[in-house]
């Protein structure tokens, strides 16, 4: 009997020495948290096509629990963050480290908001901001696209330098919410992605047209200039996180911004599309950015020093 038990310890020594140390040791446990952005809304799975958050989990081997919905906001994160024993909670009290990707919807609700009311006001209708929204998305049929686009390029300027400030308000104080509640479960190191602009390689694309589509070409850039100001404004709010917090950064703006030879974005002004969620080749960017810093904040890197774009 002896002798047996001796033997089947020297045989589980030795199968464990052949397993290699992936199957050894437990796989860092990622939880990403936040809006479609996260969930990879829009992308073909038949098509091979993932979401950054499944990209930077099988680049570096993290168990992922991949907690972001559909249209979330800093309202209907914040909610979530308020129940102790919800999902999101347990989560994140077994995290290693987190991924934030929120204020989006946000800022696209509050503008819609925005232009619905201020086309009303114009034009004596009575228009809701998702009548608005679906209109500039082609799906309705009053306010046409055409004229609810138009009306967009000719006030944008409005939002991004007035009521916009009310967003931004609201924005900062949500997000410092949602700081706090995170950290009320986990201190482990959380990686915020900043804003995009999802219509500057758009507009970009038009300038060779200039010439035959003047103001076409003019339309798109007010729209995409406006949307940098105010995400200019909305990024420094999340960049603010680190001295608080000591939060991460992940510097997604700029990656976008950089990308001169093919579109990150869905948004095409030459087809009309004006869906503003990253392609597969903006995923792929934003596993670079986001991953890099994902891979330094694992590593023991500061919330300081790591502040990373490709």
């Amino acid at each position: 009997m002896k002798k047996r038990l001796i033997a089947a310890l020297l045989s589980l020594c030795m199968l464990l020495g052949m397993a290699p140390l992936s199957v050894l040791a437990a796989q860092p446990v990622y939880v990403a948290l936040g809006d479609s952005i996260s969930t990879g809304y829009g992308l073909d799975p038949e098509e091979a096509e993932k979401s950054f958050v499944e990209q930077i989990a099988e680049q570096q081997e993290l168990s992922v629990t991949k907690l972001a919905a559909d249209g979330e906001t800093t309202a209907s994160l914040l909610a979530k963050l308020a129940d102790a024993d919800g999902a999101v909670a347990e989560a994140l009290e077994t995290a290693d480290v987190v991924t934030l990707t929120i204020g989006g919807n946000d800022f696209m609700n509050a503008l819609y908001e925005y232009m619905a009311e201020a086309y009303n006001t114009a034009n004596g209708t009575s228009f809701t901001a998702e009548q608005f929204k679906q209109a500039l998305e082609g799906k309705n049929e009053e306010p046409e696209q055409a004229a609810a686009l138009a009306f967009v390029t000719q006030n944008i300027s409005g939002f991004a330098f007035g009521a916009g400030g009310t967003l931004l308000t609201q924005f900062e104080t949500a997000l410092n919410a949602i700081a706090l509640g995170i950290r009320g479960y986990t201190e482990a190191p959380v990686v915020v992605a900043t804003q995009y602009n999802p219509y500057r390689f758009a507009a970009d694309e038009l300038k060779p047209f200039e010439q035959v589509m003047p103001d076409q070409v003019d339309a798109a850039q007010a729209i995409a200039d406006a949307f940098d100001t105010m995400l200019a404004r909305m990024n420094e709010k999340i960049k603010a996180l680190k001295a608080r917090e000591g939060f991460f950064t992940a510097d997604v703006f700029s990656a976008f911004d950089g990308e001169e030879q093919q579109n990150p974005c869905n948004a095409s002004f030459l087809s009309s599309n004006l869906d503003f969620h990253p392609n597969a080749h903006g995923h792929t960017l934003m596993a670079q950015t986001v991953g890099e810093v994902v891979q330094s904040a694992l590593s023991g890197g500061t919330a300081e020093s790591t502040d990373i774009t490709v």
